[in-house]
């Protein structure tokens, strides 16, 4: 048999904290508690198994509600952190390539109007 014990969290703008770590589910974004929590730090009754830091239990308006723990991104795999950078990496070179087509089209401008002018 499982023993749940009884905690209070914080709902956060970060998420929801409990002994140090952050927990989320569907249930707090569709309700926007962390959008909320911007204005107001409010507090939750949960249940969790001591054994068991994963998962706690949001006790709210007589439902239980389970929560996941939050990666922090240091805890992501390898993987993550490279896809991250890929994208970033191409986001950049798009930026660069926007800019370049941006000054070409300025150049081109220009010359019309240089003809323009003569």
């Amino acid at each position: 048999m499982i023993m749940m014990k009884e905690g209070k969290a914080f709902v956060t703008p970060q998420g929801i904290l409990y002994m140090e770590n952050y927990y989320s589910c569907g249930y707090a974004l569709k309700n926007e508690w962390f959008l909320k929590a911007r204005e107001k730090i409010g507090l939750i009754t949960i249940l969790y198994e001591p054994s068991n830091p994963s998962v706690i239990l949001l006790v709210h308006e007589n439902q239980i509600i389970p929560a996941n723990l939050l990666l922090r991104s240091s805890e992501l795999p390898k993987e993550n952190h490279l896809y991250f950078r890929m994208i970033n990496y191409y986001k950049k070179l798009l930026a660069e390539k926007k800019k370049r087509q941006s000054t070409r089209s300025d150049l081109r401008k220009g010359k019309k109007i240089l003809k323009l002018k003569q």
